[in-house]
């Protein structure tokens, strides 16, 4: 597993594991994927069932590569939220908010 400081670890905080700032790295693959698995916690009294989602990279890529791109839908003059749910891109040595994104206007759809 790694950080987004690109730190590798094994074992991670539950505030690291909350925070989804967890990501791995693969040997045998050449694409990028998300992935997800079911994870039940338990205290020995109390359990929580979490899907956890994984974003799965080659270990060799150093260029950006974007591991989620969805689709965002807006109300006509309405304001909407655009996180890292709906478009997330990592590199090799570089942070998260060194990374820009810039909408062409000329992309946008005239209808639909």
């Amino acid at each position: 597993l790694l950080l987004p400081d690109r730190k590798e670890v094994f074992q991670v905080s539950s505030k690291e594991f909350f925070e989804n700032r967890l990501a791995f790295k693969s040997f045998k693959t050449n694409d990028n994927y998300e992935d997800n698995f079911v994870l039940q916690v338990s205290d020995g009294f109390n359990s929580k069932i979490i899907n956890v989602k994984i974003f799965i990279l080659p270990k060799k890529n150093k260029d950006l590569a974007v591991v989620r791109n969805k689709p965002l839908y807006a109300e006509l003059d309405s304001a909407v939220k655009f996180t890292n749910d709906h478009l997330l891109t990592v590199g090799e040595n570089i942070s998260p908010s060194e990374i820009m994104y810039s909408i062409d206007s000329s992309s946008f759809p005239i209808s639909g």
